[in-house]
């Protein structure tokens, strides 16, 4: 089984279940001489507002499954079945923007208002220091795709480039030169600090056994790390 970069959809938008919502079914529920009773109507709606909270979990609960829809904890779960976690402990320097001095900054440190890719990110308080990468929901679950495409196909040129594509958030012009036991991959975009440690990451993942890679986007070369 091979996919198309060109015109792969990763999964169309899951069926979403809707059931009624007691409370606003309460006139319905009342007989006719109760109807105009105001204060009727308010105690009974006490009662159906409780109901109505386990209604909305018990859909979110059937919703939230599906990859197309989930998010947070749901998305972790999802990545466990698949065999992806969102967060890479000890995976690299993430090149905070910093002085110059300080090694968690990036280099160059100081960004460029005309080219984004260029510069660290701020660090946050809450962030005690740069080993661990936590992926945010958007790019888990671009990555969670990539894994199904890694976990469903032979990694052909083709599921290569759609991998890549996937890891990295958007359509790449990607070329790739295959040699004995070697395989260089040439991404020609400008990816920002966090798109490049996403792909050194993850690019194993589709590596053939018993060949090197070596991989490199237009700021040079990118440090392949392997998981542990």
């Amino acid at each position: 089984m091979s996919f198309n970069s060109a015109n792969y959809i990763p999964l169309l938008p899951a069926p979403t279940v809707r059931f009624a919502v007691p409370s606003e079914k309460l006139q319905t529920l009342l007989l006719m001489q109760y109807k105009s009773s105001p204060n009727l109507s308010a105690y009974i709606n006490c009662f159906l507002q409780e109901v109505d909270i386990v209604n909305k979990a018990i859909e979110d609960s059937i919703n939230l499954r599906y990859l197309s829809d989930a998010f947070g904890k749901q998305l972790d779960v999802i990545g466990e079945i698949v065999g992806i976690g969102r967060i890479f402990y000890g995976a690299a320097s993430l090149g905070y923007f910093g002085f110059y001095n300080d090694p968690q900054s990036a280099s160059p440190s100081i960004g460029d208002a005309f080219a984004p890719t260029i510069g660290g990110i701020y660090k946050s308080i809450t962030d005690r220091d740069s080993a661990d990468y936590v992926m945010d929901d958007v790019t888990y679950k671009k990555a969670i795709y990539a894994k199904i495409i890694k976990n469903m196909t032979n990694c052909c040129i083709e599921d290569v480039l759609l991998y890549i594509d996937l890891v990295i958030g958007f359509s790449c012009d990607t070329e790739i030169k295959e040699s004995n036991s070697h395989v260089d991959i040439f991404v020609h975009e400008d990816l920002t600090q966090l798109q490049r440690i996403s792909i050194g990451l993850l690019i194993n993942g589709v590596r053939p056994i018993c060949t090197s890679m070596t991989l490199r986007d237009n700021h040079g070369t990118i440090v392949i790390r392997a998981l542990n």
